[in-house]
């Protein structure tokens, strides 16, 4: 299952002798020059952990954190707390996930199961069951090959297909989360993967339980995990393992006993981007200067930069946030430049703060729009539209849609909105903003300005900043930080 630390220098020694060699033999340098870079370019890895450090250190990977992250690929969480993120590779039911799910429930963890296409078809109940208590249900192929020996059209359709059934099965969409058959992969696929809206989850600590025919005991098993937990350790179990099965609940009644607790894998993304707290959110006054936006009995203008104006205030206050604006009240600013704006900050979450119009004035509601499934920072985007609609809904807003979060796209001037339950990926452009943003980013349609109870609820200056506070609550929820009462 392990590779080891010095598989991927052997592989490149190898290759450079193969091609002095080709090079030699052909009487010209020209050959090696053209050579090389196919060679970088199908570089293919077994991912592999090397414990070097004491008891609680976290291994050393042969790909650094930092060059996964250039792909949405993670193998552990920041470390800057005790937190630990379990997860499943499930290839075939032999009776042991009953069992496991309840353990799980016992200690009310989350885990994420990374499932293979034949595993939702045999076991749909299962299945659904891991959705219904709450857990991730990730991406392991269709049908389990080495995806380094797969073209990108293969490898496309190994997690298109899983999605399809998933979906068919739970009536949900997949999380979009991916894990390596075997660990195996190549910078291409973890380059596909991304494009497809995918995280990579490899792993941190793990031991070999696969092997049916020679089971680990349960102090055995205890031995090779206790020793190795370290904080923001991604675990790798298999649901196949008896002895998981056996253990489990012991097993995190002991982390819990040395302080972890559990996290979800949706974190990952949003803890990543926010090492070296406080966190910076970038907020969005949608529009200003010459462009006016909608109008009603308020501009809109003026909505959104009373809107920001309150928001930035409560998260100068909280020390958790450091607000940065992308642009100032009044300023003319493309929407090119006001991602970048975020981006030179180095925020690692956007809100673009908008109002909505209807002739008619009857339409009224909430809805609000995150970076669209195909993008990256899809999944962290639309978790943190979802807080925003749950907030907006517990403060009586009336959500738009079936959960006030949509998708919205343009095909020339036509635009189309979809539900969030909509998970297709699709060509067309979404708000430039949303293209644009270097970070997570949510398009907020705060209240129709034409409508005269949305205008007096949301819109005033007493409506602006009772959003700011439902913004607000939102990313301290997103983040999982404590909001300062309100005065």
């Amino acid at each position: 299952m392990f590779g080891c630390v010095g598989k991927r220098a052997g592989r490149s020694m190898l290759c450079c002798a193969m091609l002095l060699v080709l090079a030699a033999a052909w009487g010209g340098a020209a050959l090696f020059q053209w050579a090389w870079p196919a060679a970088v370019s199908v570089q293919k890895y077994e991912w592999g952990l090397s414990f070097q450090g004491g008891e609680g250190e976290p291994p050393v990977p042969n790909l650094s954190a930092e060059q996964l992250a250039q792909h949405s690929a993670y193998y552990c969480g920041s470390g800057g707390e005790k937190r630990l993120y379990l997860t499943f590779d499930c290839g075939y039911e032999n009776g042991n996930m009953p069992a496991i799910l309840d353990a799980l429930k016992k200690h009310n963890a989350p885990g994420a199961f990374f499932v293979v296409a034949p595993y939702i078809e045999e076991n749909p109940a299962l299945v659904r069951r891991m959705a219904a208590e709450g857990h991730t249900v990730g991406n392991h192929t269709n049908h389990h090959p080495d995806m380094t020996t797969q073209s990108k059209e293969q490898f496309t359709q190994e997690l298109q297909s899983t999605e399809a059934l998933y979906y068919q099965t739970t009536g949900q969409p997949m999380a979009k989360f991916y894990r390596p058959p075997e660990g195996k992969f190549s910078d291409e696929n973890l380059t596909w993967a991304e494009e497809l809206g995918y995280r990579t989850i490899f792993w941190s600590l793990a031991y070999v339980d696969w092997n049916q025919e020679s089971q680990p005991s349960a102090q055995q098993a205890f031995a090779k995990l206790l020793p190795r937990t370290h904080a923001g350790a991604i675990v790798l179990l298999h649901s196949t393992s008896a002895t998981n099965a056996a253990i489990l609940d012991e097993l995190l009644a002991k982390w819990e006993e040395m302080g972890y607790t559990f996290g979800t894998l949706d974190e990952l993304g949003a803890r990543a981007c926010a090492q070296g707290s406080p966190h910076v959110i970038a907020l969005d006054a949608g529009h200003g200067g010459m462009d006016t936006g909608a109008a009603g009995p308020t501009d809109e203008v003026l909505m959104c930069e009373q809107t920001v104006d309150a928001l930035y205030a409560l998260l100068e206050a909280d020390p958790n946030y450091s607000p940065v604006r992308c642009r100032e009240n009044g300023q003319d600013a493309a929407i090119a430049g006001r991602a970048a704006r975020a981006g030179q900050a180095g925020a690692c979450l956007l809100l673009s703060v908008h109002g909505n119009l209807d002739s008619s004035s009857q339409s009224h509601g909430f809805e609000c729009y995150p970076t669209p499934p195909g993008r990256a920072y899809y999944e962290e985007a639309s978790r943190f539209a979802h807080c925003i609609a749950q907030g907006m809904g517990s403060a009586g807003h009336r959500l738009r849609g079936e959960t006030g979060v949509r998708f919205v796209y343009y095909q020339g001037k036509s635009k189309k909105i979809v539900d969030s339950s909509d998970t297709r990926v699709r060509e067309e452009n979404s708000f430039g903003i949303l293209e644009k943003a270097p970070c997570p980013a949510v398009l907020a349609e705060q209240c129709f300005l034409s409508n005269s109870s949305d205008y007096e609820a949301w819109a005033t200056p007493q409506g602006c900043q009772r959003a700011a506070r439902v913004y607000y609550e939102a990313i301290c929820r997103y983040f999982g930080t404590q909001p300062i009462a309100q005065a």
